[in-house]
């Protein structure tokens, strides 16, 4: 514990012993032990934000990291930082020598992306070492992030200008795709994209061609007649269905085909076997 002093304890510590014999009888014993404490040196790092996003090469990440001694001994430290070879990292101070038993001292890191530093999220390690002549030493480890800012025309000119210059572009295009489309002869009303230029059909102006395609008065003769009732009765007799002389049966008989009576009957032999021959007829 970084509050207890290197070296023996004024004080011991008992420790009770219990055990059992073969007999199955329980004994217990009281030893104590003195304590002698080691020097020793724990380091820790801490940091408010350990993630810095957004960095250029004129805004570079700074991350101001707390290191402090835990232990019950001074240690000399010196602190180290891991990360891509693309970024430059800058340590103030990079040893921060002599640090007394629960003394804390403030470290300053700066990250500078290069310029074949990528994009996104990268890892730095920060390493603080302890040495002297300690016993035992525990060094710290500490994690950070940072990642390049994207590029853009900040710096160039403000954003109100490439807005303007946007529209002006958009105006000037408008302007002369019209332009265009008047001087071309393919400017014509649909109407008239199928008629050759020069054409006779494009004469006089828009109202007189569409008065005279709009004429539905014909010229010459027109052919008139009249269906005498005479025609008109021919044509209705004419159309008519032809009569069929069907011969009548008897009261109870059956009805006859439309044939008439089969061949060698008569008309005594139908009402009395009539029913039979439809049995053997049956469609």
């Amino acid at each position: 514990p970084g509050a207890v002093p290197a070296g023996p304890q004024e004080e011991s510590i008992p420790v009770i012993i219990e055990f059992t014999t073969p007999a199955f009888v329980t004994h217990s014993e009281t030893v104590w032990l003195d304590v002698l404490v080691l020097s020793s040196a724990w380091l820790d790092l801490s940091v408010p934000d350990d993630t810095v996003e957004g960095v250029s090469s004129g805004n570079p990440a700074t991350f101001d990291i707390t290191l402090q001694n835990i232990g019950n001994s001074q240690t000399e430290v010196s602190v180290e930082v891991d990360g891509d070879e693309n970024w430059k990292f800058d340590v103030d101070p990079s040893s921060a020598g002599t640090i007394e038993p629960g003394e804390s001292i403030s470290i300053e890191i700066v990250a500078n992306p290069g310029g074949n530093a990528e994009y996104g999220i990268i890892e730095l390690d920060v390493f603080a070492n302890g040495t002297g002549q300690i016993e035992v030493s525990t060094n710290a480890y500490l994690k950070l992030q940072v990642s390049k800012a994207r590029e853009s025309t900040e710096g160039l000119m403000p954003s109100w200008a490439v807005g303007l210059i946007f529209i002006v572009v958009v105006s000037v295009s408008a302007i002369l795709i019209v332009r265009a489309r008047r001087s071309s002869s393919l400017a014509t009303r649909p109407d008239e994209e199928l008629i050759p230029p020069g054409s006779a059909l494009l004469t006089g102006s828009t109202n007189e061609r569409r008065a005279a395609a709009l004429e539905t008065s014909a010229s010459g003769e027109v052919l008139t007649g009249t269906v005498s009732e005479q025609e008109l009765n021919e044509a209705i007799s004419s159309s008519s269905l032809p009569s069929l002389n069907v011969e009548k049966t008897p009261e109870g008989a059956p009805p006859l085909p439309l044939s008439g009576l089969p061949e060698g009957w008569t008309m005594e032999q139908w009402v009395a076997y009539g029913n039979m021959w439809w049995e053997q007829n049956r469609p």
